[in-house]
């Protein structure tokens, strides 16, 4: 039978811990907003004036896709450290809510929520996507920081073999990237089953 002190634990901590865990899941919802707007506007530099009007709009894109990998990054990695956290508060909390003797359903409820918490990151797959997102920002801004600097050292006629060199390296980076991000998102046993079930027949003799 339940004594005073057994229900004044249950009316103090169970609140509390239900409370921190969906916290911590507001603050998962949050992310994505807080990270919205003009994001590394500071490091933004304008193109040299050098550039053809092509060169220029090229370079800018690039410049805009390497801020937007890094915005996904942060949202991603952050979201996996939020899930991860609820996770593992969630399942610490198990044996204080069997030991402060609270309702069954507490346990059970927070056993749940563990398990949905890792379960959206075996899907979403936030920390691997986040951490491709960062190294593919890192390669792209560094390409453009080697075009400006080419740029600005090179003469007129040296600045369209310059620019081609800018162009074949970052469709290199968009290849070389596409299939870790695909190996991410699927299963290494589903793409060998894609890939096996089209296989092209053989020719006949």
């Amino acid at each position: 039978m339940r004594t005073a002190t057994d229900r004044f634990l249950a009316a103090v901590f169970q609140p509390l811990i239900f409370l921190g865990i969906f916290s911590a899941l507001a603050r998962t919802l949050l992310i994505e907003e807080e990270e919205e707007g003009d994001y590394d506007a500071e490091d933004l530099k304008p193109a040299p004036r050098s550039l053809r009007a092509h060169e220029k709009e090229f370079l800018e894109y690039i410049e805009a896709r390497s801020r937007r990998y890094n915005h996904l990054a942060k949202i991603r990695l952050r979201t996996a450290q939020v899930l991860g956290t609820v996770s593992l508060t969630a399942t610490a909390s198990v044996p204080v809510v069997i030991a402060a003797s609270l309702p069954s359903w507490s346990a059970a409820a927070l056993a749940a929520l563990a398990g949905i918490a890792q379960g959206v990151q075996q899907i979403r797959q936030d920390n691997r996507l986040g951490l491709e997102n960062h190294l593919m920002a890192v390669d792209l801004s560094r390409a453009c920081r080697r075009y400006r600097l080419a740029v600005a050292r090179s003469s007129s006629v040296e600045r369209s073999s310059k620019f081609d060199e800018f162009v074949r390296e970052v469709e290199e980076l968009q290849e070389s990237s596409r299939p870790r991000f695909l190996e991410v998102v699927m299963p290494r046993s589903a793409m060998d089953g894609s890939t096996s079930s089209e296989a092209p027949p053989q020719l006949q003799q």
